[in-house]
C-alpha cells in the first residue's frame, strides 16, 4: 500500500469511528452500547495505528 492510500483508509476510518459516536448520541436507547464502543474503539485505533505507522515508518534506501 502506497503512502498516499494508507492515510486515506486511516482518514476514513477515523471518520468513520467520529461518525458512529455522534450516532451513537442520538440513538442511545436503539443501540448495544457495548458493541458500538467496541466498534468506534476498534476503528479509531486502526485508523490512528495505520496514520502514526505511516508517519514514523522509514523510507527504504535500495
Amino acid at each position: 500500500m502506497t503512502k498516499r492510500k494508507a492515510l486515506i483508509v486511516s482518514a476514513v476510518f477515523i471518520g468513520s469511528a467520529l461518525l458512529v459516536e455522534v450516532l451513537k448520541m442520538n440513538y442511545k436507547e436503539l443501540l448495544d452500547g457495548e458493541f458500538v464502543d467496541f466498534l468506534s474503539g476498534a476503528l479509531l485505533g486502526s485508523g490512528i495505528g495505520l496514520f502514526l505507522g505511516n508517519i514514523l515508518r522509514k523510507e527504504k534506501i535500495c
